[in-house]
């Protein structure tokens, strides 16, 4: 949450979805193991389990601040906490298997275009 800290409202919630998305090209194997099926059904690594589960807090509290300074609508934080790691998860996803290859769109655009979605949805308008 340091990019919230650094530079607040939604730069700071786009510089964090473009550091969550480059740890995750930066460490592959460790994304997986920290957000794949076998860590949330096996209890052996408590504190991986711990830390990956800490991502949606972070991302929770990041759209409460967000709600508080009226930069986002009012809503479950928790529900829309969820889908924004939902979506940022599936294009950490989709770019790592290759997925995105071919767009013609560097990663850091996909997250602008990503985070832009999340923050005004599809209808358009704003920049993120």
């Amino acid at each position: 949450m340091a990019g919230m800290q650094r530079a607040r409202g939604r730069t700071g919630f786009k510089e964090v979805a473009l550091a969550y998305v480059a740890f995750a090209h930066e460490n592959p194997a460790e994304y997986r193991i920290m957000f794949g099926s076998t860590l949330a059904s096996d209890d052996d690594l408590p504190e991986l389990q711990k830390t990956s589960r800490e991502v949606l807090t972070s991302v929770q509290r990041a759209i409460e601040g967000l709600q508080q300074a009226k930069l986002v609508g009012p809503g479950n934080s928790a529900a829309m906490a969820a889908a924004t790691w939902a979506m940022l998860h599936g294009l950490v996803m989709l770019s790592l298997d290759g997925q995105t290859d071919g767009l013609g769109l560097s990663r850091d655009e996909l997250v602008a275009e990503t985070t832009r979605i999340i923050m005004f949805g599809l209808a358009g308008g704003g920049d993120a």
